[in-house]
């Protein structure tokens, strides 16, 4: 469950950043499912 309410939380931060970089969102995203 720690996992899953993590991921909600960097969704809404990595929203913002989308629509500027879609790269970042790609690899912050791959770095977090590896943690």
């Amino acid at each position: 469950m720690d996992i899953l309410y993590r991921v909600g939380q960097d969704q809404m931060n990595v929203e913002l950043p989308d629509f500027n970089t879609g790269d970042t969102i790609t690899v912050h995203y791959t770095i977090r499912e590896f943690e």
